[in-house]
Protein backbone atom coordinates (compact mmCIF):
# COMPACT_ATOMS: atom_id res chain seq x y z
CA UNK A 1 0.00 0.00 0.00
CA UNK A 2 1.10 3.58 -0.27
CA UNK A 3 0.90 6.05 2.48
CA UNK A 4 -2.20 8.54 2.04
CA UNK A 5 -0.75 11.70 0.38
CA UNK A 6 -2.81 13.96 2.89
CA UNK A 7 -0.72 16.14 4.98
CA UNK A 8 -2.13 15.54 8.50
CA UNK A 9 -0.68 12.14 8.88
CA UNK A 10 -1.09 8.83 8.13
CA UNK A 11 -3.95 6.30 7.29
CA UNK A 12 -4.45 3.34 9.86
CA UNK A 13 -4.07 0.85 7.26
CA UNK A 14 -1.44 1.65 5.32
CA UNK A 15 0.76 -1.56 4.80
CA UNK A 16 3.99 1.40 3.91
CA UNK A 17 3.32 2.86 7.69
CA UNK A 18 2.15 0.49 9.83
CA UNK A 19 4.18 -2.90 8.79
CA UNK A 20 2.42 -6.17 9.48
CA UNK A 21 5.76 -7.97 10.17
CA UNK A 22 5.80 -8.25 13.95
CA UNK A 23 2.50 -7.45 14.48
CA UNK A 24 2.44 -8.54 18.19
CA UNK A 25 1.32 -10.58 20.84
CA UNK A 26 -1.34 -12.93 19.44
CA UNK A 27 -0.22 -11.97 15.71
CA UNK A 28 -3.08 -8.99 15.74
CA UNK A 29 -2.83 -6.75 12.99
CA UNK A 30 -1.10 -3.70 13.75
CA UNK A 31 -2.80 -1.81 11.59
CA UNK A 32 -6.60 -2.00 13.14
CA UNK A 33 -4.30 -1.19 16.60
CA UNK A 34 -3.03 2.52 17.78
CA UNK A 35 0.35 2.27 18.30
CA UNK A 36 1.00 2.26 22.55
CA UNK A 37 3.55 5.21 22.64
CA UNK A 38 3.25 6.86 19.37
CA UNK A 39 6.01 9.32 18.14
CA UNK A 40 4.94 12.45 16.12
CA UNK A 41 5.62 11.16 13.08
CA UNK A 42 3.44 8.05 13.62
CA UNK A 43 0.01 10.29 14.57
CA UNK A 44 -0.36 14.02 13.92
CA UNK A 45 -3.42 16.00 14.35
CA UNK A 46 -5.24 18.42 12.02
CA UNK A 47 -5.67 22.07 12.99
CA UNK A 48 -9.63 21.78 13.54
CA UNK A 49 -8.75 19.08 16.30
CA UNK A 50 -5.65 21.73 17.94
CA UNK A 51 -8.78 24.32 17.82
CA UNK A 52 -11.29 21.66 19.57
CA UNK A 53 -8.58 21.04 22.04
CA UNK A 54 -8.16 25.08 22.54
CA UNK A 55 -11.86 25.28 22.53
CA UNK A 56 -12.26 22.54 25.33
CA UNK A 57 -9.20 24.32 27.45
CA UNK A 58 -10.91 27.40 26.20
CA UNK A 59 -14.18 26.42 28.19
CA UNK A 60 -12.21 25.28 31.31
CA UNK A 61 -9.88 28.38 31.66
CA UNK A 62 -12.91 29.96 31.76
CA UNK A 63 -14.99 28.06 34.45
CA UNK A 64 -10.93 27.43 36.76
CA UNK A 65 -10.49 31.63 36.32
CA UNK A 66 -14.13 32.75 37.19
CA UNK A 67 -16.94 30.61 38.57
CA UNK A 68 -15.02 28.57 40.28
CA UNK A 69 -13.26 31.23 42.23
CA UNK A 70 -16.16 33.50 42.57
CA UNK A 71 -17.86 30.42 44.30
CA UNK A 72 -15.48 29.10 46.18
CA UNK A 73 -14.20 31.95 47.92
CA UNK A 74 -17.74 32.64 49.21
CA UNK A 75 -18.07 29.18 50.16
CA UNK A 76 -14.38 29.07 52.27
CA UNK A 77 -15.12 32.59 53.66
CA UNK A 78 -19.02 31.72 54.94
CA UNK A 79 -20.38 34.16 52.68
CA UNK A 80 -22.27 31.67 51.05
CA UNK A 81 -23.55 28.10 51.50
CA UNK A 82 -22.65 25.23 49.22
CA UNK A 83 -26.05 24.85 48.72
CA UNK A 84 -27.15 28.21 47.88
CA UNK A 85 -25.41 27.88 44.16
CA UNK A 86 -28.77 27.17 41.98
CA UNK A 87 -28.40 26.86 38.44
CA UNK A 88 -32.63 28.63 37.86
CA UNK A 89 -32.07 31.52 40.14
CA UNK A 90 -30.33 34.66 39.43
CA UNK A 91 -27.56 35.51 42.02
CA UNK A 92 -24.09 37.09 42.25
CA UNK A 93 -23.06 40.22 41.20
CA UNK A 94 -22.86 41.13 37.52
CA UNK A 95 -19.67 40.24 37.20
CA UNK A 96 -20.23 36.89 38.06
CA UNK A 97 -23.35 36.30 36.20
CA UNK A 98 -21.56 37.44 32.82
CA UNK A 99 -18.69 34.56 34.07
CA UNK A 100 -21.11 31.92 33.93
CA UNK A 101 -23.03 32.95 30.94
CA UNK A 102 -19.43 33.29 28.85
CA UNK A 103 -19.09 29.82 30.43
CA UNK A 104 -22.22 28.12 29.55
CA UNK A 105 -21.88 29.48 25.80
CA UNK A 106 -18.93 28.09 25.56
CA UNK A 107 -20.50 24.62 26.82
CA UNK A 108 -23.18 25.11 24.15
CA UNK A 109 -21.10 25.79 20.96
CA UNK A 110 -18.54 23.14 22.16
CA UNK A 111 -21.18 20.28 21.33
CA UNK A 112 -21.46 21.72 17.76
CA UNK A 113 -17.76 22.16 17.02
CA UNK A 114 -17.41 18.97 18.24
CA UNK A 115 -20.10 17.76 15.73
CA UNK A 116 -18.53 19.13 12.58
CA UNK A 117 -14.57 18.25 13.55
CA UNK A 118 -16.26 14.78 13.71
CA UNK A 119 -17.39 14.94 10.47
CA UNK A 120 -14.48 16.17 9.10
CA UNK A 121 -12.73 13.69 10.78
CA UNK A 122 -14.90 10.37 9.57
CA UNK A 123 -15.26 12.39 5.53
CA UNK A 124 -11.42 12.44 5.75
CA UNK A 125 -11.39 16.22 4.34
CA UNK A 126 -8.90 18.87 4.72
CA UNK A 127 -7.84 22.01 3.15
CA UNK A 128 -6.49 24.88 4.38
CA UNK A 129 -9.58 26.94 4.28
CA UNK A 130 -10.83 24.50 6.94
CA UNK A 131 -7.55 25.01 8.82
CA UNK A 132 -8.34 28.71 8.68
CA UNK A 133 -12.37 28.88 9.22
CA UNK A 134 -11.18 26.72 12.39
CA UNK A 135 -8.82 29.01 13.64
CA UNK A 136 -11.35 32.24 13.17
CA UNK A 137 -13.83 30.40 15.86
CA UNK A 138 -11.25 29.93 18.18
CA UNK A 139 -9.91 33.27 18.29
CA UNK A 140 -13.76 34.42 18.18
CA UNK A 141 -14.83 32.78 21.07
CA UNK A 142 -11.74 34.17 22.61
CA UNK A 143 -12.55 37.59 22.15
CA UNK A 144 -16.34 36.87 22.57
CA UNK A 145 -15.51 35.57 25.98
CA UNK A 146 -13.10 38.07 27.19
CA UNK A 147 -15.17 41.06 26.08
CA UNK A 148 -18.63 39.20 28.18
CA UNK A 149 -16.41 38.73 30.77
CA UNK A 150 -14.48 42.30 30.89
CA UNK A 151 -17.07 44.98 30.16
CA UNK A 152 -20.07 45.82 31.43
CA UNK A 153 -22.66 45.05 28.85
CA UNK A 154 -24.29 48.21 27.41
CA UNK A 155 -25.35 47.71 23.58
CA UNK A 156 -22.40 48.47 21.84
CA UNK A 157 -20.56 46.16 24.09
CA UNK A 158 -23.39 43.35 23.46
CA UNK A 159 -23.42 44.39 19.69
CA UNK A 160 -19.46 43.85 19.48
CA UNK A 161 -20.06 40.34 21.38
CA UNK A 162 -22.89 39.39 19.19
CA UNK A 163 -20.61 39.99 15.95
CA UNK A 164 -17.98 37.59 17.12
CA UNK A 165 -20.84 34.86 17.66
CA UNK A 166 -22.03 35.65 14.29
CA UNK A 167 -18.49 35.01 13.14
CA UNK A 168 -17.97 31.70 14.75
CA UNK A 169 -21.77 30.88 13.35
CA UNK A 170 -21.14 31.81 10.02
CA UNK A 171 -17.48 29.50 10.18
CA UNK A 172 -19.59 26.52 11.75
CA UNK A 173 -22.05 26.65 8.84
CA UNK A 174 -19.42 26.96 6.25
CA UNK A 175 -17.03 24.20 7.98
CA UNK A 176 -20.32 22.30 7.58
CA UNK A 177 -21.06 22.78 4.04
CA UNK A 178 -17.17 22.41 2.88
CA UNK A 179 -17.33 19.02 4.84
CA UNK A 180 -20.25 18.22 2.80
CA UNK A 181 -19.47 18.84 -0.46
CA UNK A 182 -16.46 17.73 -0.35
CA UNK A 183 -17.76 14.13 0.17
CA UNK A 184 -20.41 14.60 -2.29
CA UNK A 185 -18.15 15.43 -5.42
Amino acid sequence: GQCDPRPYGRVRDCDACWPTAAQGAAGRDRRQQLPEFASPKEVSMSIPVWVLLGFAAWTMVILFTTVGPYRWSRIFTGRAEISEWQADEQQGSDWYRRAIRAHLTCVENLPVYTAIVVALLASHVNNHLLDGLAITILAARICQSSIHLQLEQTNSVAGVRFAFFFVQAVCMIAMGLLIAVSTHG
